[in-house]
């Protein structure tokens, strides 16, 4: 988060993160950032969910006391029943690149290929045809590498999930769809107090990640912890 409103007398605060959705609450109170205004929180958190049930996500910054109650910061509300329902699969933002492994994994549970393959049908667009080196969707041609090898030493290995991706993130180009998908990113989102009104409590920024549960469970989680300084 930054440019946190001040909660204490010294001009800072002790800012932690609680989590509301439906009847869960997530209080990250242990970790909460001593004399910060700009802190690096770096948590991530799992949260079962049923909609519309628990429709609302409420992310909360409170400040930390030692002595007497807790004080709200401010807090941001998302409605991810709205964002899961929504045809720019809102669900997980789409990566720039495909890959298997390393700091920028795929984190889908659905792979590219799979994801283009339903869109074809949810939409009736005919495809997606993939013959080496492209991908037909409609009338709409893409091209691209579809065959690759680690090293002069291996089988080369097949693989449209590159190109698929392309297709994807050039979605609004295919004839009878004309709309973006949701692409990677960071939201910003500016935080309220309920007894500040249009008066903005600093900003805090996060993204939130959605998988149904009948589907194939997701790679790991991001690491986001801050670095630690090395020696």
């Amino acid at each position: 988060a930054f440019n946190l409103s001040p909660a204490d007398p010294d001009g800072k605060s002790d800012p932690y993160i609680v989590l509301r959705l439906g009847n869960t609450e997530i209080k990250d109170r242990e970790n909460y950032i001593p004399k910060q205004l700009n802190p690096i929180f770096g948590r991530s958190f799992e949260i079962q969910a049923t909609f519309p049930k628990d429709s609302l996500l409420t992310v909360l910054i409170y400040d930390h006391d030692f002595i007497g109650t807790d004080d709200l910061i401010g807090e941001t509300k998302i409605d991810l029943e709205n964002r899961f329902y929504s045809r720019h699969r809102a669900t997980c933002g789409l990566q720039s690149q495909y890959e298997i492994e390393g700091y920028n994994a795929w984190r889908d549970a659905t792979k590219p290929s799979e994801i283009l393959t339903k869109l074809c049908k949810d939409y009736r667009i005919s495809g997606p045809f993939m013959r080496p080196g492209e991908i037909q969707v409609g009338t709409k041609i893409f091209k691209g590498q579809t065959v690759f090898t680690e090293d002069e030493n291996e089988e080369p290995v097949e693989s449209y999930e590159h190109l698929s991706l392309k297709v994807l993130r050039a979605w609004e180009e295919i004839p009878g769809a004309g709309y973006r998908l949701v692409p990677e990113h960071i939201e910003t989102r500016p935080l309220y107090h309920k007894d500040k009104p249009g008066m903005e409590q600093g900003r805090v920024q996060m993204w939130v990640d959605m998988f149904p549960n009948d589907m194939p469970l997701p790679g790991p989680p991001v690491d986001i912890s801050p670095r630690k300084p090395k020696g």
